[in-house]
């Protein structure tokens, strides 16, 4: 059963999500009288070709973990793999396809926040292997700074793509325009990401505090380290 439980057959599974809805949207393109489930694919040509983009996309993301190992000899860990796959599932099959984002008011809130603890885990990892053969190591709070930093910045490079795809598809990921499309004004255009902001930080805060405790007690754990092979 642990064998058949691994971060890459999870990964297959989300994969096989992904293909089964690419190959759906695929056939909304070109038989436009069929009617898709209400609420979980766009109603139009032009939102199925952009879900088609992303679904392809997240096919490809799911595996830059063995293309960034591959090019860098790094190894990454099962540990975290899972968190890796874990988050596109809950964002993109979960939050997309099953349409999370519309039945649960907080999903995106709640993505944030995890994606603030994983990218915190992240940058604890990265700055253990850069320290791994340092004669001088930083300390817990040192490494925990570098965590919660890099998680902010991960975050904030995630709200300028969402802007970029937001100006160049006319979409509307970050909530900018009411239900009937309207641009909000004001504060209220502000409300999605700076929400957004304030739950990674949250996120990237409660890693960092773990992670110094962890450190200052035994040690970053083997489980979550990324080696050089």
């Amino acid at each position: 059963m642990k064998r058949f439980l691994t971060a890459r057959n999870f990964r297959f599974f989300v994969v096989t999500c992904f293909a089964f809805a690419c190959i759906y949207l695929v056939i909304l393109l070109f038989a436009p009288h069929i009617e898709p489930p209400l609420g979980l694919f766009a109603t139009d040509d032009f939102g199925h070709a952009v879900q088609l983009y992303f679904y392809l996309s997240a096919i490809f993301v799911l595996y830059w973990p063995e293309i960034f190992a591959k090019i860098t000899r790094f190894k990454i860990s099962d540990a975290m793999l899972a968190m890796y796959v874990s988050f596109i599932f809950l964002a993109l099959v979960l939050g997309e396809i099953l349409d999370f984002y519309t039945h649960f008011v907080y999903w995106d809130f709640f993505l944030h926040f995890i994606s603030g603890i994983i990218l915190g885990t992240l940058g604890f990892a990265i700055l253990h292997n850069a320290q791994r053969n340092a004669k001088t190591k930083m300390g817990a709070g040192v490494t925990a700074v570098f965590a919660f930093a890099f998680s902010m910045a991960g975050g904030k490079i995630w709200e300028i793509y969402e802007f970029t795809i937001d100006s160049l598809l006319g979409i509307n990921t970050q909530q900018w325009a009411d239900a009937y499309g309207v641009p909000l004004v004001g504060q209220a255009a502000l409300h999605n990401t700076m929400w957004d902001m304030i739950f990674n930080m949250i996120g990237a805060i409660l890693v960092a505090v773990w992670g110094y405790k962890r450190i200052k007690r035994e040690g970053w754990p083997k489980g979550l380290q990324i080696t050089k092979k």
